[in-house]
C-alpha cells in the first residue's frame, strides 16, 4: 500500500535543499596525487558526476568506459560510466555519476512533481523520487562525497601508473 508523502523521508526532510546551496561545478587539483579533478551537475536528473583527468599513455587513456581492461577494474560510485575525450576543460576523463537506483536526482523529483499535475497519487510520486515505503529512503550524493569519490579515484590511477 502506498503512504502519504512524508517530508522526513526525502533527503532534505522537506526543508532548504542542500543542492540548491551546492555549485554546480568545480575543478581542483587533488593535492595526493596531482590530478585534475572536476564535478558537474547533470542537467537531466540534477544530480552530482565527478571526473579526473587520465595523463596521456596511461593503459586507460583513449579507452571507453565499458573497456574490461584497466577502466573495468577502476572503483567509484556506481561504477564507472565516463571515458572520454573533453575539450572544455582539454583532455581525457573518467568519471562517474550519482544518478543510478537510490540515488535522490533533485530536478527529476521535481520534473515528476510537476508533470504528474494530479494524474499520480502522493504517495506514487513518494516513491518515484523518495524510495519505496518499508525501504530506505533514496540519498543525495552531495559535492562532499563526489569531491571523496574523485580523490579515491585519483588515488586508484595513481597506483596505476606507478604498475605501468
Amino acid at each position: 500500500m502506498l503512504m502519504p508523502t512524508d517530508p522526513n523521508r526525502l533527503p532534505h526532510g522537506g526543508r532548504d535543499p542542500e543542492w540548491e546551496r551546492e555549485p554546480n561545478f568545480a575543478k581542483w587539483i587533488d593535492a595526493a596525487t596531482g590530478y585534475r579533478c572536476m564535478l558537474t551537475r547533470a542537467t537531466f536528473g540534477g544530480h552530482l558526476c565527478g571526473y579526473v583527468r587520465v595523463p596521456r599513455g596511461y593503459p586507460c587513456y583513449g579507452r571507453p568506459a565499458t573497456w574490461r581492461g584497466p577502466i573495468g577494474r577502476l572503483r567509484a560510485h556506481g561504477g564507472i560510466t565516463y571515458a572520454q575525450h573533453k575539450t572544455r576543460p582539454r583532455g581525457f576523463w573518467v568519471g562517474f555519476d550519482c544518478g543510478h537506483n537510490g540515488d535522490y536526482q533533485p530536478s527529476m523529483a521535481d520534473l515528476l512533481r510537476r508533470s504528474s499535475k494530479g494524474l499520480l497519487n502522493t504517495g506514487e510520486l513518494d516513491v518515484l523520487t523518495g524510495g519505496w515505503p518499508g525501504l530506505p529512503p533514496k540519498v543525495y550524493r552531495n559535492i562532499d562525497y563526489v569531491r571523496q569519490q574523485c580523490t579515491e579515484l585519483a588515488a586508484q590511477l595513481k597506483r596505476m601508473e606507478r604498475r605501468k
